[in-house]
Protein backbone atom coordinates (compact mmCIF):
# COMPACT_ATOMS: atom_id res chain seq x y z
CA UNK A 1 0.00 0.00 0.00
CA UNK A 2 2.81 2.40 0.83
CA UNK A 3 4.52 1.01 -2.43
CA UNK A 4 1.20 2.38 -4.50
CA UNK A 5 0.48 5.88 -2.68
CA UNK A 6 4.87 6.23 -3.21
CA UNK A 7 4.20 6.04 -7.08
CA UNK A 8 1.30 8.14 -7.42
CA UNK A 9 3.08 10.63 -5.15
CA UNK A 10 5.95 10.40 -7.76
CA UNK A 11 3.72 9.89 -10.77
CA UNK A 12 1.99 13.44 -9.72
CA UNK A 13 5.08 15.37 -8.76
CA UNK A 14 6.39 14.50 -12.60
CA UNK A 15 3.16 15.86 -13.89
CA UNK A 16 2.81 18.67 -12.08
CA UNK A 17 6.88 19.59 -12.39
CA UNK A 18 7.18 23.25 -13.60
CA UNK A 19 4.01 23.85 -13.01
CA UNK A 20 1.95 26.06 -9.93
CA UNK A 21 -0.65 24.05 -9.48
CA UNK A 22 -3.86 26.09 -7.37
CA UNK A 23 -7.26 26.48 -8.71
CA UNK A 24 -10.71 28.63 -7.84
CA UNK A 25 -14.29 27.93 -8.16
CA UNK A 26 -18.04 29.89 -7.74
CA UNK A 27 -21.67 28.59 -7.79
CA UNK A 28 -23.80 31.07 -9.55
CA UNK A 29 -27.57 31.16 -9.89
CA UNK A 30 -29.99 33.77 -11.47
CA UNK A 31 -33.63 33.33 -10.85
CA UNK A 32 -35.60 35.64 -13.00
CA UNK A 33 -39.38 36.49 -13.30
CA UNK A 34 -40.35 37.61 -16.49
CA UNK A 35 -43.93 39.50 -17.41
CA UNK A 36 -45.48 40.02 -20.63
CA UNK A 37 -48.38 42.74 -19.80
CA UNK A 38 -51.57 42.33 -22.05
CA UNK A 39 -51.70 44.87 -25.79
CA UNK A 40 -54.09 47.12 -26.01
CA UNK A 41 -56.83 44.56 -27.85
CA UNK A 42 -56.59 41.89 -25.70
CA UNK A 43 -56.66 40.69 -22.04
CA UNK A 44 -54.17 37.98 -22.22
CA UNK A 45 -51.03 38.00 -20.17
CA UNK A 46 -48.16 35.72 -19.59
CA UNK A 47 -45.12 35.03 -17.67
CA UNK A 48 -42.13 33.36 -17.11
CA UNK A 49 -39.82 31.98 -14.58
CA UNK A 50 -36.46 31.23 -15.32
CA UNK A 51 -33.42 29.40 -13.20
CA UNK A 52 -30.07 29.55 -14.51
CA UNK A 53 -27.53 27.72 -11.61
CA UNK A 54 -23.86 26.88 -12.53
CA UNK A 55 -20.69 25.01 -11.22
CA UNK A 56 -17.61 26.88 -12.29
CA UNK A 57 -13.63 25.79 -11.54
CA UNK A 58 -10.74 26.78 -13.35
CA UNK A 59 -7.32 24.94 -12.41
CA UNK A 60 -4.31 26.97 -12.95
CA UNK A 61 -1.32 25.23 -14.13
CA UNK A 62 0.71 28.80 -13.90
CA UNK A 63 0.12 32.01 -15.15
CA UNK A 64 -0.22 31.29 -19.03
CA UNK A 65 -2.35 28.10 -18.72
CA UNK A 66 -5.19 27.21 -17.20
CA UNK A 67 -8.46 24.52 -17.48
CA UNK A 68 -11.84 26.11 -17.51
CA UNK A 69 -15.02 23.79 -16.86
CA UNK A 70 -18.52 25.69 -16.07
CA UNK A 71 -22.10 22.86 -15.62
CA UNK A 72 -25.15 25.00 -16.03
CA UNK A 73 -28.62 23.69 -15.19
CA UNK A 74 -31.29 25.91 -16.87
CA UNK A 75 -35.02 25.26 -15.60
CA UNK A 76 -37.52 27.66 -17.37
CA UNK A 77 -41.34 27.39 -16.66
CA UNK A 78 -44.45 28.89 -18.52
CA UNK A 79 -48.03 28.45 -18.52
CA UNK A 80 -48.27 25.29 -17.05
CA UNK A 81 -45.03 23.25 -18.44
CA UNK A 82 -41.47 23.11 -16.83
CA UNK A 83 -38.36 22.36 -18.95
CA UNK A 84 -35.08 21.63 -17.80
CA UNK A 85 -31.39 21.07 -19.18
CA UNK A 86 -27.99 20.39 -17.94
CA UNK A 87 -25.02 20.72 -20.23
CA UNK A 88 -21.74 21.45 -19.73
CA UNK A 89 -21.75 25.74 -20.21
CA UNK A 90 -17.88 25.77 -20.70
CA UNK A 91 -15.02 23.43 -21.34
CA UNK A 92 -11.02 24.90 -22.39
CA UNK A 93 -8.13 24.97 -21.91
CA UNK A 94 -6.34 28.17 -22.52
CA UNK A 95 -2.47 29.32 -22.84
CA UNK A 96 -1.66 33.10 -22.76
CA UNK A 97 1.79 33.82 -24.07
CA UNK A 98 3.50 37.43 -24.58
CA UNK A 99 2.49 37.40 -28.00
CA UNK A 100 0.42 34.62 -28.80
CA UNK A 101 -3.03 32.84 -26.98
CA UNK A 102 -4.32 29.27 -27.72
CA UNK A 103 -8.21 28.21 -26.89
CA UNK A 104 -9.57 25.04 -27.47
CA UNK A 105 -12.73 23.99 -26.15
CA UNK A 106 -16.37 25.10 -25.22
CA UNK A 107 -16.54 28.72 -24.99
CA UNK A 108 -18.19 31.93 -25.37
CA UNK A 109 -16.81 33.51 -28.60
CA UNK A 110 -17.46 37.05 -29.96
CA UNK A 111 -15.75 38.24 -33.57
CA UNK A 112 -16.43 40.63 -36.22
CA UNK A 113 -18.13 43.29 -33.61
CA UNK A 114 -20.77 40.43 -32.38
CA UNK A 115 -22.69 40.66 -35.74
CA UNK A 116 -21.34 37.08 -37.18
CA UNK A 117 -20.26 35.35 -34.01
CA UNK A 118 -21.71 36.10 -30.52
CA UNK A 119 -22.33 33.00 -28.27
CA UNK A 120 -20.78 29.48 -27.06
CA UNK A 121 -19.61 27.15 -29.39
CA UNK A 122 -17.05 24.37 -29.61
CA UNK A 123 -13.63 25.28 -31.32
CA UNK A 124 -10.75 26.68 -31.51
CA UNK A 125 -9.59 30.17 -31.49
CA UNK A 126 -5.66 31.10 -32.37
CA UNK A 127 -4.35 34.98 -31.67
CA UNK A 128 -1.01 36.11 -32.02
CA UNK A 129 0.53 39.12 -32.68
CA UNK A 130 3.48 39.49 -35.53
CA UNK A 131 5.03 42.29 -36.47
CA UNK A 132 2.69 44.39 -35.08
CA UNK A 133 -0.07 43.03 -36.67
CA UNK A 134 -2.53 41.46 -34.56
CA UNK A 135 -4.18 37.65 -36.31
CA UNK A 136 -7.27 36.09 -34.97
CA UNK A 137 -8.36 32.49 -36.58
CA UNK A 138 -11.34 30.97 -35.12
CA UNK A 139 -13.10 27.38 -36.58
CA UNK A 140 -16.03 27.26 -34.64
CA UNK A 141 -19.13 24.56 -34.64
CA UNK A 142 -22.68 25.28 -32.46
CA UNK A 143 -24.42 22.07 -32.75
CA UNK A 144 -23.85 20.40 -29.82
CA UNK A 145 -24.89 22.97 -27.52
CA UNK A 146 -28.62 22.56 -26.86
CA UNK A 147 -31.02 25.08 -28.30
CA UNK A 148 -32.56 26.15 -25.05
CA UNK A 149 -35.82 28.81 -25.80
CA UNK A 150 -36.88 30.61 -28.71
CA UNK A 151 -39.24 33.21 -27.26
CA UNK A 152 -36.34 34.64 -24.29
CA UNK A 153 -32.62 34.62 -22.99
CA UNK A 154 -32.31 36.11 -20.02
CA UNK A 155 -28.92 37.09 -21.93
CA UNK A 156 -30.07 37.53 -25.44
CA UNK A 157 -26.40 37.36 -26.90
CA UNK A 158 -27.06 33.24 -26.53
CA UNK A 159 -29.76 33.30 -28.89
CA UNK A 160 -27.81 30.93 -31.31
CA UNK A 161 -27.40 28.04 -29.11
CA UNK A 162 -27.96 24.88 -30.88
CA UNK A 163 -27.88 25.96 -34.32
CA UNK A 164 -26.34 23.23 -36.56
CA UNK A 165 -24.18 25.33 -37.84
CA UNK A 166 -20.38 25.38 -39.05
CA UNK A 167 -17.86 28.66 -39.06
CA UNK A 168 -14.54 29.74 -39.83
CA UNK A 169 -12.40 32.64 -40.64
CA UNK A 170 -9.53 35.08 -40.29
CA UNK A 171 -9.55 38.57 -38.43
CA UNK A 172 -6.32 41.13 -39.24
CA UNK A 173 -6.09 43.91 -36.85
CA UNK A 174 -3.95 47.37 -36.31
CA UNK A 175 -3.62 49.69 -34.14
CA UNK A 176 -1.16 52.29 -35.62
CA UNK A 177 -3.09 52.77 -38.25
CA UNK A 178 -6.32 55.06 -38.79
CA UNK A 179 -7.83 55.23 -35.18
CA UNK A 180 -7.49 53.29 -32.09
CA UNK A 181 -7.97 49.74 -34.11
CA UNK A 182 -8.40 48.72 -37.82
CA UNK A 183 -9.45 45.53 -38.47
CA UNK A 184 -10.66 43.73 -41.53
CA UNK A 185 -12.01 40.05 -41.41
CA UNK A 186 -13.43 37.15 -43.18
CA UNK A 187 -15.40 34.17 -42.17
CA UNK A 188 -17.22 31.24 -44.09
CA UNK A 189 -19.65 29.43 -42.60
CA UNK A 190 -22.58 26.58 -43.67
CA UNK A 191 -25.08 24.66 -41.88
CA UNK A 192 -25.61 21.01 -41.84
CA UNK A 193 -28.34 18.51 -43.03
CA UNK A 194 -30.02 18.95 -40.04
CA UNK A 195 -30.58 22.59 -40.57
CA UNK A 196 -30.28 23.65 -43.94
CA UNK A 197 -26.95 22.73 -46.44
CA UNK A 198 -28.00 24.79 -49.25
CA UNK A 199 -26.98 27.69 -47.05
CA UNK A 200 -23.65 28.91 -47.04
CA UNK A 201 -22.61 32.37 -46.94
CA UNK A 202 -19.43 34.19 -46.28
CA UNK A 203 -18.69 38.07 -44.85
CA UNK A 204 -16.27 40.34 -44.80
CA UNK A 205 -15.95 43.03 -42.73
CA UNK A 206 -13.88 46.44 -41.95
CA UNK A 207 -14.09 47.42 -38.56
CA UNK A 208 -12.38 50.83 -37.45
CA UNK A 209 -12.59 52.21 -33.95
CA UNK A 210 -11.19 55.41 -32.70
CA UNK A 211 -11.74 58.66 -30.59
CA UNK A 212 -12.78 62.61 -31.21
CA UNK A 213 -11.17 62.92 -27.74
CA UNK A 214 -10.62 62.21 -23.98
CA UNK A 215 -14.23 61.46 -23.62
CA UNK A 216 -15.48 60.99 -27.45
CA UNK A 217 -15.24 58.21 -29.64
CA UNK A 218 -16.76 55.92 -32.22
CA UNK A 219 -16.91 52.33 -33.39
CA UNK A 220 -18.19 51.64 -36.97
CA UNK A 221 -18.26 48.11 -38.69
CA UNK A 222 -19.78 47.69 -42.28
CA UNK A 223 -20.61 43.89 -43.33
CA UNK A 224 -20.56 42.48 -46.78
CA UNK A 225 -22.35 39.09 -47.10
CA UNK A 226 -22.19 36.95 -50.49
CA UNK A 227 -22.48 33.29 -50.95
CA UNK A 228 -25.13 30.59 -51.89
CA UNK A 229 -28.47 30.18 -50.81
CA UNK A 230 -30.89 27.44 -52.42
CA UNK A 231 -29.86 27.88 -55.98
CA UNK A 232 -29.61 32.02 -55.80
CA UNK A 233 -26.62 34.20 -55.02
CA UNK A 234 -26.28 36.11 -51.79
CA UNK A 235 -25.10 39.75 -51.95
CA UNK A 236 -26.13 41.52 -48.83
CA UNK A 237 -24.58 44.47 -46.74
CA UNK A 238 -25.24 45.05 -42.79
CA UNK A 239 -23.93 48.15 -41.01
CA UNK A 240 -23.92 49.96 -37.76
CA UNK A 241 -22.06 53.13 -36.32
CA UNK A 242 -21.88 53.84 -32.78
CA UNK A 243 -21.18 57.42 -31.10
CA UNK A 244 -20.19 57.52 -27.43
CA UNK A 245 -19.53 60.07 -24.99
CA UNK A 246 -18.62 59.48 -21.51
CA UNK A 247 -18.14 61.29 -18.26
CA UNK A 248 -15.48 60.20 -16.23
CA UNK A 249 -15.77 62.13 -12.74
CA UNK A 250 -18.08 60.71 -10.02
CA UNK A 251 -20.62 59.33 -10.82
CA UNK A 252 -19.91 57.78 -14.02
CA UNK A 253 -22.41 58.82 -17.16
CA UNK A 254 -21.97 58.19 -20.68
CA UNK A 255 -24.41 58.39 -24.06
CA UNK A 256 -24.29 55.66 -27.16
CA UNK A 257 -26.28 57.04 -30.29
CA UNK A 258 -26.26 53.82 -33.03
CA UNK A 259 -27.27 54.04 -36.68
CA UNK A 260 -28.03 50.44 -38.06
CA UNK A 261 -28.68 49.04 -41.56
CA UNK A 262 -29.00 45.80 -42.69
CA UNK A 263 -30.43 45.07 -46.35
CA UNK A 264 -34.02 43.29 -47.21
CA UNK A 265 -35.06 41.26 -50.41
CA UNK A 266 -38.24 41.78 -51.69
CA UNK A 267 -40.36 38.38 -52.86
CA UNK A 268 -39.45 36.22 -50.10
CA UNK A 269 -41.57 33.56 -47.83
CA UNK A 270 -39.82 33.96 -44.73
CA UNK A 271 -37.01 35.77 -43.45
CA UNK A 272 -35.22 32.36 -42.60
CA UNK A 273 -32.13 32.16 -45.45
CA UNK A 274 -34.71 29.48 -47.48
CA UNK A 275 -37.76 31.86 -48.70
CA UNK A 276 -36.10 33.26 -51.10
CA UNK A 277 -37.93 33.19 -54.62
CA UNK A 278 -35.59 35.02 -56.95
CA UNK A 279 -32.37 34.89 -58.44
CA UNK A 280 -30.40 37.01 -56.32
CA UNK A 281 -31.07 37.14 -52.65
CA UNK A 282 -30.55 40.91 -50.95
CA UNK A 283 -31.36 39.48 -47.41
CA UNK A 284 -28.90 40.57 -44.76
CA UNK A 285 -28.71 37.59 -42.54
CA UNK A 286 -25.92 36.54 -40.10
CA UNK A 287 -25.65 34.21 -37.04
CA UNK A 288 -24.44 37.34 -34.68
CA UNK A 289 -26.16 39.59 -32.51
CA UNK A 290 -26.89 43.05 -32.60
CA UNK A 291 -28.90 45.04 -29.52
CA UNK A 292 -32.27 45.29 -31.16
CA UNK A 293 -33.92 46.05 -28.23
CA UNK A 294 -35.83 43.56 -24.60
CA UNK A 295 -38.92 43.43 -26.10
CA UNK A 296 -38.62 41.99 -29.66
CA UNK A 297 -34.94 41.87 -30.23
CA UNK A 298 -35.44 40.62 -33.87
CA UNK A 299 -32.42 39.29 -35.98
CA UNK A 300 -30.73 42.35 -37.47
CA UNK A 301 -32.08 41.35 -40.80
CA UNK A 302 -34.27 43.93 -43.22
CA UNK A 303 -33.61 46.32 -40.82
CA UNK A 304 -33.04 49.81 -40.00
CA UNK A 305 -32.78 51.58 -36.48
CA UNK A 306 -31.75 54.59 -34.11
CA UNK A 307 -31.28 53.86 -30.67
CA UNK A 308 -30.01 56.59 -27.80
CA UNK A 309 -28.62 54.68 -24.85
CA UNK A 310 -27.73 56.48 -21.63
CA UNK A 311 -26.18 55.34 -18.37
CA UNK A 312 -25.01 56.59 -14.83
CA UNK A 313 -23.10 55.06 -12.75
CA UNK A 314 -22.36 55.20 -9.19
CA UNK A 315 -18.98 53.18 -8.30
CA UNK A 316 -19.46 49.80 -8.43
CA UNK A 317 -22.90 49.72 -6.56
CA UNK A 318 -25.33 50.86 -8.81
CA UNK A 319 -26.08 51.58 -12.11
CA UNK A 320 -29.17 53.04 -14.63
CA UNK A 321 -29.96 52.35 -17.83
CA UNK A 322 -32.35 53.83 -20.08
CA UNK A 323 -32.61 53.28 -24.31
CA UNK A 324 -34.66 54.38 -26.46
CA UNK A 325 -35.05 52.30 -30.07
CA UNK A 326 -36.76 53.10 -33.29
CA UNK A 327 -36.74 49.93 -35.83
CA UNK A 328 -37.93 50.39 -39.36
CA UNK A 329 -37.79 48.10 -42.44
CA UNK A 330 -35.72 48.47 -44.96
CA UNK A 331 -37.92 47.03 -47.54
CA UNK A 332 -41.38 47.36 -46.59
CA UNK A 333 -42.34 43.82 -48.34
CA UNK A 334 -39.72 41.71 -46.85
CA UNK A 335 -40.96 39.82 -43.23
CA UNK A 336 -38.76 40.35 -40.29
CA UNK A 337 -37.81 37.17 -38.28
CA UNK A 338 -40.06 36.77 -34.90
CA UNK A 339 -41.90 40.20 -34.71
CA UNK A 340 -45.39 39.53 -36.58
CA UNK A 341 -44.87 43.06 -38.23
CA UNK A 342 -46.38 41.42 -41.46
CA UNK A 343 -48.17 44.26 -43.33
CA UNK A 344 -46.40 46.17 -46.46
CA UNK A 345 -45.31 48.81 -44.34
CA UNK A 346 -42.30 49.89 -43.07
CA UNK A 347 -42.68 51.56 -39.71
CA UNK A 348 -42.11 48.27 -37.21
CA UNK A 349 -42.34 50.40 -33.76
CA UNK A 350 -40.56 52.14 -30.93
CA UNK A 351 -39.54 50.65 -27.85
CA UNK A 352 -38.33 52.42 -24.28
CA UNK A 353 -36.79 50.54 -21.58
CA UNK A 354 -34.73 51.03 -18.33
CA UNK A 355 -32.50 48.59 -16.22
CA UNK A 356 -31.29 48.91 -13.05
CA UNK A 357 -28.68 46.60 -11.21
CA UNK A 358 -27.44 46.75 -7.77
CA UNK A 359 -24.11 45.42 -7.25
CA UNK A 360 -24.66 44.26 -3.08
CA UNK A 361 -21.45 43.11 -2.67
CA UNK A 362 -18.94 40.24 -4.25
CA UNK A 363 -21.55 37.97 -4.48
CA UNK A 364 -25.08 39.25 -5.37
CA UNK A 365 -26.38 41.20 -7.89
CA UNK A 366 -30.46 42.74 -8.15
CA UNK A 367 -31.89 43.39 -11.47
CA UNK A 368 -34.50 45.36 -12.54
CA UNK A 369 -35.85 45.55 -16.22
CA UNK A 370 -38.50 46.72 -17.87
CA UNK A 371 -39.30 47.54 -21.90
CA UNK A 372 -42.57 49.29 -23.61
CA UNK A 373 -42.92 48.46 -27.13
CA UNK A 374 -45.33 50.43 -29.34
CA UNK A 375 -46.09 48.94 -32.78
CA UNK A 376 -46.64 50.88 -35.48
CA UNK A 377 -47.82 50.60 -38.89
CA UNK A 378 -46.53 47.15 -40.24
CA UNK A 379 -48.86 45.60 -37.75
CA UNK A 380 -52.08 45.08 -38.05
CA UNK A 381 -52.85 46.55 -34.44
CA UNK A 382 -51.34 49.27 -33.14
CA UNK A 383 -51.07 48.14 -30.12
CA UNK A 384 -49.06 48.19 -26.80
CA UNK A 385 -46.26 45.26 -25.79
CA UNK A 386 -44.70 45.29 -22.69
CA UNK A 387 -42.41 43.28 -20.60
CA UNK A 388 -40.91 43.53 -17.27
CA UNK A 389 -37.77 40.67 -15.73
CA UNK A 390 -36.02 40.99 -12.63
CA UNK A 391 -33.86 39.12 -11.03
CA UNK A 392 -30.70 38.10 -8.64
CA UNK A 393 -27.45 36.72 -9.52
CA UNK A 394 -25.98 35.08 -6.67
CA UNK A 395 -22.26 34.00 -6.63
CA UNK A 396 -20.82 31.94 -3.84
Amino acid sequence: MKMRAGIIFLLLLTVSKGFSLYFDWSLRDSLNYIYFAPSTNTNSTSAMLINNAGLYFNLYLDDKKYLSFGLSDYYMYSGTNGTNQIFIDKLFVNYTGDNIQFILGRNYFKKMSGLVIAGKGDGLNFKAVLFGTEIDLLVLYYGLLPNLINSFEFNPEDQIQGAQRYTGGITISRYDLIGEKLSMGFFYCFDTTTNNTRYQPFFIELYNMGSFSADAGYRFSAIYQGGQNEGATISAFGTMFDFLLKITSVPKAGMIFSVGYSTGGSGRTNTYPIGNTTSQDTLFYSPGYVDTGIVLFPKFSNLFLLKLSGFIGFGNVFTINVNALMLNKAVADCPISDTGANLTNSYVGTELSILMKAHLDYSMDLILSAGVFLKGEAYSDQSLMMKIYSGVNIKI
